[in-house]
């Protein structure tokens, strides 16, 4: 299993944020602010590869697969074209140093993908980017905000999402076992 955390946006970007964990949250946010932190979209395929570099930082600290560069070229190409997909950057003395990938479908926005350069995480920059992805999901007329997937056991990343008020829900996974890309119990040496 994985969990996903799901929040009813509904009600409005107001109402929502009443329910964000006061220090975790709110507190984050404010120092992201403080330090001058901006969040915009982003606009160009420039910009898009700063984001890629960030991004590829962040999967090969995490030791994480890293996607080539075309994946998300052209995730941004056909998808922006029926607007499914929004970029935000986050920038601090002009230099982007986070960014999160939203994609829309229907009255859903879901969070996909997120990268931020380490050296930053004191400032809070993925609470900005977090923040103002609601409100561009409330202010977009969206019901429910998607926060995507995580690990049962990453203790860290589940309290993170329930604090902006999500509700957890269980994802069961069901893999065929006879497939080349993993092995089967047979060729694993497990008896049935």
């Amino acid at each position: 299993y994985q969990k996903i955390h799901i929040l009813d946006i509904s009600p409005g970007f107001n109402h929502i944020k009443e329910h964000f964990h006061k220090d975790c949250v709110i507190r984050s946010v404010r120092r992201a602010e403080k330090a001058k932190m901006i969040v915009e979209e982003c606009q160009s395929k420039d910009d898009l590869k700063v984001f890629y570099d960030v991004h590829a930082i962040t999967r090969k600290r995490l030791g994480l697969f890293i996607q080539p560069y075309a994946f998300f070229e052209n995730m941004w190409k056909i998808m922006r074209e029926d607007d499914h997909i929004t970029i935000l950057l986050c920038k601090h003395d002009r230099k982007i140093i986070a960014g999160t990938i939203l994609f829309k479908y229907k009255d859903t926005i879901s969070f996909e993908h997120g990268a931020s350069l380490p050296d930053y995480l004191p400032m809070r920059p993925n609470h900005l980017l977090m923040w103002r992805s609601l409100e561009l999901a409330c202010a977009g007329g969206y019901h429910y905000f998607d926060f995507g997937k995580t690990e049962k056991d990453n203790s860290g990343l589940l309290q993170y999402k329930s604090r902006w008020g999500a509700i957890m829900f269980d994802v069961p996974y069901l893999y065929y076992a006879g497939t080349r890309s993993m092995p089967t119990d047979r060729q694993q040496g497990i008896k049935g």
